[in-house]
């Protein structure tokens, strides 16, 4: 007998003590499965819907698709034409690797002080410490 072969006899010999130990989950019935099919069936629908109210045929996809790989062809290998347009380039790469590094480290500056603001186990005062959602909640029970 294979490893998968015994696994499933030791499963299957499981399966008395399983449906005891969790009947409600292991409970195969139909109805547990019919909001699941209709949530399906509903999002299909839209899905459907949407495509028709956009006038998406499959012929208009695979057309797409078709051009698509042209615009790949037109694109690689890149040519550039000259060497003055690869400094171009070059220059233009560097900007904006520049403005993401930049950016990121905006973002990790502004939301480190914050952060510590957050973390109760940081900040000894209470009142300082809390969210803007516990803070309205804790003012809208305390007035009630």
């Amino acid at each position: 007998m294979n490893a998968s072969g015994g696994l499933r006899a030791m499963l299957l010999a499981q399966g008395a003590e399983l449906h005891l130990r969790y009947p409600q989950t292991l409970a195969g019935g139909w109805r547990q499965k019919v909001p699941l099919v209709a949530l399906c069936a509903a999002a299909a629908g839209v899905y459907l819907a949407g495509l028709v109210i956009l006038d998406i045929s499959p012929a208009k996809f695979v057309f797409g698709l078709a051009r698509l790989f042209d615009m790949v062809g037109l694109m690689l290998p890149p040519d550039p034409e000259s060497w003055a347009r690869v400094l171009l380039y070059l220059g233009a790469l560097g900007q904006t690797l520049a403005i993401a590094f930049l950016g990121t480290m905006l973002g990790a500056a502004l939301g480190f002080p914050f952060g510590l603001l957050a973390a109760r186990n940081v900040v000894a005062n209470r009142l300082i410490g809390y969210s803007p959602a516990e803070a309205s909640t804790h003012c809208a029970a305390s007035t009630s």
